[in-house]
């Protein structure tokens, strides 16, 4: 029963580390690009572009592989080295990346062509990779430390039959404490020829066939890879108290498009009462541009998410994603209160060389993801890019309360689709902002190069005013002069008066 607890612990904190290790960003090391899912025909050639970057400031020694791709058991996907890579349906043989090495000093950047080479005889079904890129190890002693982005490649064979089946290989249920969570664990194989995201449903019946709970629908957040198999944690949501007994869960999976996998009824037997745990919901609030959306989700009265979390504003500006399993406690511990997203009217003063495009406020500030993460996404528009940046420029950044600085924040950037992604252990400010290459701002926002370029303006206005008046005063002056001139010329002359 221990065992059995600490794995259904063990495996929604797994997800959610893996989940990070596993993201286009990772600790200074940036990749545009990093997923590649995409119709091929057989027989033909395809290249694409990644694009690799270091964001740090110190220098970084790159190494690009192609790996094959399959999953941990935990359900996130891993790289496999070629001697471990022996699927029918891989493409590791067939897919390339160039250049394989090479050095990047902090801030550069560099291209990295992948090509697929497609047989002709390639088969059903899809192809599965990845391009595995990750720097040389750093540090002091005997632990080094390398950073890697695992950059998926994921082919469906054009004209080919799709085959997506799978089987439940087992159904673990420990024996709950009352008014704890009450997980299971179920592992499931994908014996198809095509990768999908799986879903868990179900009911619990007493020995008289009455139901007495339903499992929380519980999404995999991971592509499932032929021949691979995941466990997924599913909590109980137990409707009355459970006296000692023998009950029966049917677990029922699907792929997230509504296809129909498997089905699978265990018994269990309590050796003592249930009494269900209570539930709180956690509320999530957007106001954007004026408009109110709201949602809301279930939790355990320690925090822990019983449901996903995705809510986005209804301007689409603004979407956050919080794993179901994820625990959203306070400052002191307890379950979060409301949550709640708002436009910045007034946006605050942007960091150094860069200016703020869109800001918005997190509360409550002091929430926290103990176990996980919150994924948000930013959308932005060509309005929000200054002339000259590029968009791929563009940073996601929180204000730290604590220092009064700005910190960069690790992101995704969708060209495509005009959105930026990061994730978050915490809520604060978060912004959109962009380089403006003119030198360290002051208060007001603005480069100081502009208030240098602002005083020279005025001082050439104050110089030309004051030309302008002095020639204007020299005029009149001469005018003067040869006016009083011609009225002398013009004056009769008389009989010298000698008395003068």
């Amino acid at each position: 029963m221990l065992n059995i607890k600490k794995a259904t612990t063990g495996l929604l904190i797994a997800l959610a580390l893996v989940l990070t290790l596993t993201a286009p960003v990772s600790a200074g090391l940036r990749v545009g690009g990093a997923k590649i899912e995409v119709s091929v025909t057989p027989g033909s050639v395809n290249t694409y572009t990644m694009n690799v970057g270091n964001t740090t400031n110190e220098s970084m020694d790159i190494t690009v592989e192609v790996r094959g791709l399959g999953n941990y058991i935990t359900g996130s996907i891993e790289a496999l080295p070629a001697e471990n890579d022996s699927s029918p349906y891989s493409a590791r043989t067939f897919v390339t990346a160039e250049p394989t090495s090479f050095h990047l000093e902090p801030g550069q950047s560099q291209d990295v062509t992948v090509t697929i080479n497609v047989p002709g005889d390639v088969g059903d079904g899809g192809r599965y990779a990845d391009v595995f890129i990750y720097t040389a190890p750093s540090g002091e002693g005997q632990i080094g430390v390398s950073v890697a982005v695992s950059a998926q490649v994921l082919l469906t064979i054009d004209g080919s039959n799709l085959v997506r089946t799978g089987i439940i290989m087992s159904v673990d249920i420990p024996q709950p404490e009352s008014e704890q969570l009450f997980a299971t664990i179920a592992t499931i194989q994908n014996t198809g020829n095509y990768h999908y995201k799986v879903t868990f449903n179900g009911t619990v019946t007493n020995d008289q066939g009455r139901v007495v709970g339903t499992a929380w629908q519980t999404n995999s957040p991971y592509n499932l890879i032929p021949t691979f198999s995941q466990q997924v944690a599913i909590p109980l949501n137990i409707s009355e108290e459970l006296s000692p007994g023998t009950y029966y869960l049917t677990t029922e999976a699907d792929t997230q498009d509504g296809i129909p996998l498997d089905t699978r009824t265990t018994t269990f037997i309590l050796t003592g009462s249930y009494k269900p745990m209570a539930l709180t919901p956690l509320i999530v609030e957007f106001w954007d541009e004026g408009k109110l959306s709201i949602y809301q989700k279930s939790m355990a009265q320690d925090g822990t998410l019983m449901e996903d979390v995705d809510a986005t504003s209804l301007t689409q500006n603004i979407e956050i994603v919080i794993a179901q399993g994820t625990k959203v406690v306070e400052e002191g511990g307890g379950a979060a209160g409301p949550i709640s997203v708002t436009t910045m009217d007034q946006l605050p003063t942007p960091p150094v060389n860069y200016s703020v495009s869109k800001a918005y406020e997190f509360n409550p500030e002091g929430i926290q993801f103990s176990n996980g993460a919150a994924y948000i996404t930013l959308g932005y528009t060509a309005n929000d890019i200054p002339n000259g940046v590029d968009e791929s420029q563009l940073k996601a950044a929180t204000f730290d309360t604590e220092t009064l600085q700005w910190v960069f924040l690790d992101s995704d950037i969708d060209t495509e689709a005009n959105t930026i992604t990061f994730s978050t252990t915490h809520f604060s400010v978060f912004a959109i902002v962009s380089p403006t290459g003119q030198g360290s701002t002051t208060a007001l926002g603005l480069a100081k190069s502009t208030w240098i370029w602002i005083g020279i303006g005025v001082l050439c206005v104050v110089i030309i005013a004051f030309s302008i008046n002095t020639l204007q005063r020299r005029r009149i002056e001469v005018s003067h002069k040869h006016a009083n001139k011609r009225r002398s010329s013009r004056r009769p002359q008389g009989p010298r008066n000698d008395r003068w």
